[in-house]
């Protein structure tokens, strides 16, 4: 199926984005959503707040792009992300580090989905399309994938830079893939019981 900007390849468990970003895309796939982290009051006052940590499907983020030969390659995004060669020392207890290897950016994000805003007596909008959050390595509370475990967005705290020795050219047309890492539905009937 394709779409301006976005290819949903039912085949290969895929989304392919160009340009903008379809919130059902990746439910097309069968990826259930779940929420970025978030507090919520557990009282009517307001006084007792409890924090949700993010949840949702595990999906794989990649870049596609032309090899040297000019074939289509699939990169997982941890190929260009990687640790600062300094950190401060506050790092190395990071909260939400999680199951990351030691030094190297992780592939999966999960499918948080935004959160929804009302916008008075009209449709309510997702809050990632106000803030331009779609794909984050921080929390911001309003991502669509973001990573396990709450990460600071404190300029001290960032974990991570770009690997600019493997990225593609300047110029290059790069393709951002999503890939939910969930079960395929069966299409194969199943086989009815004999008398």
């Amino acid at each position: 199926m394709k779409l301006p900007g976005l290819v949903i390849n039912f085949q290969r468990r895929c989304v392919d984005i160009e340009a903008t970003v379809c919130h059902a895309a990746l439910l097309l796939l069968g990826a259930n959503n779940g929420n970025p982290a978030m507090s919520k009051p557990v009282d009517a006052q307001g006084e007792r707040w409890v924090h949700l940590p993010p949840r949702g499907d595990p999906v794989g983020v990649y870049l596609v792009f032309e090899d040297k030969d000019g074939k289509m390659i699939e990169h997982p995004i941890s190929d260009f992300v990687a640790r600062p060669e300094k950190r401060p020392d506050e790092f190395a207890g990071d909260e939400g580090r999680g199951d990351e290897e030691e030094g190297k950016f992780p592939n999966t994000f999960l499918f948080a989905g935004s959160q929804l805003r009302h916008n008075g007596p009209g449709p309510r909008t997702y809050l990632a399309d106000v803030s331009g959050s779609v794909i984050s390595i921080v929390t911001f509370g309003d991502e669509l994938p973001c990573l396990p475990g709450m990460h600071s967005k404190d300029n001290e705290a960032l974990m991570w830079q770009i690997g600019a020795t493997t990225l593609p050219k300047v110029g290059s047309k790069v393709t951002l893939r999503l890939r939910p890492r969930v079960k395929a539905a069966s299409t194969t009937p199943k086989a009815s019981p004999k008398d």
